[in-house]
């Protein structure tokens, strides 16, 4: 089956891992990244990673290094700068998939791997508005939040989210001599122990099933109100956090897939792809893996895995002729 084309879309961990291991099952794979790198979200991880075995101590950004070296050095095809347009069946067992700059490509099964965004400024768009606009060098939103934590101390740092991320900023930021006010619309979400890092220290202040209503700039300050369940609270800050969680890449499925491929393909309400335990979608010869179909652990662990697994049921899948087929039944994911 070396001649069938399985067209993986992003090249993060779970694209990467799809690619090698349809690779060494003997097929040929070719992955499309619209971006101009490899390696996905892993590029913005710059903290030292503790939770992968084998891996102690590596930023993200070296192990995106190092999956993109292994992934080329088997041989698996990718392109860069590429942006997958249409996706149109052809005959059964073929689909025609459409590129930016015009290329077609005939493949039998298709992969999603496009992963997810973090939120940023839109989260606070009502605090945001045209008469309290703040400049953005004084948000910061994401990733880019763990940046520069040594700079940070004697300041007072704003954090949107309740997430381990979020309380994982704010332990490094008290431990570099910081202070911290966090805020998230529900109970915090984040590991006990992350919860027990920050809560009752010094200079940390939580508010929680709360909301910020303004942010107003002030020189090289920004004045925040907080809407708790105890009323509002006029907080000064030197900088705002955004660390709200993230958003699956699957909006661009709406122009993507047939007009009766699109009504069929299940997601959640926030958008991420529904699959099966083995990474079908509803329809025939597309599946997903990684963080765009796994809103509950996503991580690099779960995205290396999903990518391998689904790469061993899609050579399955090819043996047993289930693949592209015009008009695929409906069906539920179990």
């Amino acid at each position: 089956m070396s001649h069938l084309r399985i067209a993986i879309l992003g090249a993060g961990p779970a694209g990467l891992s799809a690619g090698l291991w349809l690779k060494n099952l003997g097929l040929s794979p070719i992955i499309l990244e619209c971006q101009d790198t490899l390696g996905g979200m892993l590029n913005l991880n710059f903290l030292n990673n503790n939770w992968i075995l084998g891996h102690p101590n590596v930023t993200g950004q070296e192990l995106s290094r190092r999956f993109c070296a292994h992934a080329l050095l088997s041989g698996v095809e990718i392109r860069l700068g590429v942006q997958a347009t249409t996706l149109i069946p052809t005959q059964p067992g073929e689909a025609n998939l459409t590129l930016g700059d015009g290329t077609n490509i005939l493949c039998a099964a298709l992969v999603i791997a496009t992963g997810s965004r973090y939120r940023g400024r839109e989260v606070l768009a009502n605090a945001l508005n045209e008469h309290a606009s703040v400049a953005s060098g004084l948000i910061i939103c994401g990733p880019f939040a763990f940046l520069d934590i040594a700079t940070q101390t004697g300041k007072h740092i704003l954090i949107v989210g309740g997430g381990d991320n979020a309380y994982e900023n704010a332990r490094l930021l008290l431990d570099a001599g910081a202070r911290v006010t966090l805020v998230s619309r529900s109970r915090a979400r984040a590991q006990q122990q992350m919860l027990t890092a920050v809560v009752n220290r010094p200079g940390c202040a939580v508010y929680e099933d709360s909301h910020v209503i303004a942010l107003t700039e002030h020189g090289k300050s920004i004045m925040a109100r907080i809407c708790s369940p105890n009323g509002e609270h006029p907080t000064p800050v030197d900088k705002v956090h955004i660390l709200a969680g993230y958003e699956p890449n699957t909006r661009f499925l709406t122009n993507f897939l047939p007009a009766e491929w699109q009504s069929m393909l299940q997601t959640d309400q926030v958008g991420y792809l529904q699959v099966d335990a083995w990474g079908r979608t509803c329809i025939p010869g597309i599946y997903a893996v990684g963080d765009v179909c796994n809103p509950e652990f996503p991580s690099v662990i779960s995205a290396l895995a999903q990518g391998a697994k689904t790469a061993k049921v899609i050579e399955r899948d090819l043996r047993n002729a289930l693949s592209f087929i015009q008009y695929p039944p409906k069906c539920a994911i179990t």
